[in-house]
C-alpha cells in the first residue's frame, strides 16, 4: 500500500504498531455570541467551533479577538457601558459572514477528504 511513498516515510510507518481512528465532532451552531446582558461575548471556538479541515479555527479565533480589541480601542474614548450591547451586535454581525465561510469550507473539505473508496474518491485523487 505504501510502496509509492518516499523511503523516509516508509521507514516511519514501519514503527507504527497501532492506528486509531479519531472521530471529529461538529459543534452545534450558536445563534448568538452575545450574552443576555449585552456585556459578554464569546469568541474563538466558544463562538464558532469548526472541524480542522481548513486549518482556520485558530486563525478565526485570533481574528475575532484582534478585531474585538480594535473596535473596543477605537470606541473607548467615548464608549458608555450602555453602548456596549450595540457595539457587540455590530461586531458579531461583521464577523459572522467571514467565520461562516470558513465553517462551510472546513465541512466541505472534511467531506472531500473522507470519501469512501469508489468513483468519487478516484476522481478526487486523479
Amino acid at each position: 500500500m505504501f510502496k509509492a511513498f518516499p523511503v523516509p516515510r516508509r521507514a516511519y510507518l514501519e514503527h507504527v504498531s497501532k492506528c486509531t481512528k479519531w472521530l471529529i465532532a461538529i459543534a452545534a451552531e450558536i445563534s448568538k455570541w452575545i450574552g443576555k446582558s449585552g456585556r459578554v461575548i464569546l469568541v474563538g471556538d466558544a463562538a464558532h467551533a469548526m472541524v480542522p479541515h481548513a486549518a482556520q479555527a485558530l486563525s478565526q479565533g485570533i481574528e475575532s479577538v484582534v478585531g474585538l480589541a480594535q473596535i473596543l480601542r477605537w470606541a473607548r474614548p467615548k464608549l458608555n457601558v450602555t453602548d456596549l450591547p450595540q457595539l457587540l451586535e455590530r461586531f458579531e454581525k461583521f464577523r459572522w459572514s467571514r467565520v461562516d465561510k470558513f465553517i462551510k469550507l472546513s465541512l466541505n473539505n472534511a467531506g472531500n477528504h473522507s470519501l469512501p473508496d469508489g468513483p468519487q474518491q478516484e476522481a478526487r485523487d486523479a
